[in-house]
């Protein structure tokens, strides 16, 4: 829990400091974060699409999302795959989790999408919506 609150602050930090920050920056928190989570026996993977620029803003909705993602998901928590990517319309986020108690949303995302598959897995998406930001 720790890593999260300590990334976050350094990520919101960068992020008052400019209205786009590089991708770095996002990258870093995230995989931080997720290097916690195989510390704790949870497979994790993180992607990010390859640009050089993402508005702060954005960067940290993506942080706080991946950590509500994960803070529903736990203890059962044992796989997820979280990517950030950049389409037309904005960033936004693809999940997938494998755990054992399923959240029915997330609190404070209602623009969450959340999907489950007939082998149990879950599937949060969230893009903004056109023309608008994450």
């Amino acid at each position: 829990m720790g890593t999260y609150i300590k990334r976050r602050s350094n990520l919101v930090f960068v992020c008052d400091k400019a209205e786009d920050i590089d991708t770095t920056e996002l990258r870093l928190s995230l995989f931080e974060s997720a290097e916690s989570l195989r510390l704790s026996d949870i497979r994790c993977a993180v992607q990010i699409t390859d640009t050089a620029k993402i508005p702060s803003a954005s960067a940290v909705a993506i942080y706080d999302a991946f950590e509500a993602i994960i803070e529903a998901t736990l203890p059962g928590l044992q796989e997820i795959l979280f990517c950030a990517e950049h389409t037309a319309q904005g960033w936004g986020l693809r999940c997938s989790v494998q755990c054992t108690d399923a959240p029915a949303a997330l609190p404070g995302l209602p623009q969450m999408q959340l999907e489950r598959d007939e082998d149990g897995l879950l599937y949060f998406t969230m893009f903004p919506a056109e023309g608008g930001s994450l």
